[in-house]
């Protein structure tokens, strides 16, 4: 059997941004339809809030722009400034 293609997206908050872990996974979950994600933070160590990514990952096929595009319009809708790149 094939494992399934996972999809990767990083996202940077900007300065003095952060966003809960519930809430992030909401948007996330939201964004992808599918229950099938997950979520890492990862913080560069030097204290400043640009230093934080956050890896989104999801394992369904059904990820495509769509859901890209609605994550960006969740994250401006909420006043967000924010950087999203496609990893994979």
């Amino acid at each position: 059997m094939k494992p399934p293609h996972v999809h990767l997206f990083v996202l940077h908050l900007g300065r003095r941004q952060s966003i809960g872990p519930v809430r992030l996974h909401h948007m996330w979950k939201t964004a992808c339809g599918s229950a099938s994600i997950g979520i890492s933070r990862n913080a560069q160590g030097s204290g400043i809030a640009d230093d934080t990514a956050y890896l989104l990952t999801t394992y369904s096929e059904a990820v495509h722009q769509r859901a890209e595009q609605q994550m960006r319009d969740m994250l401006e809708g909420d006043g967000f400034s924010f950087r999203l790149m496609r990893s994979s």
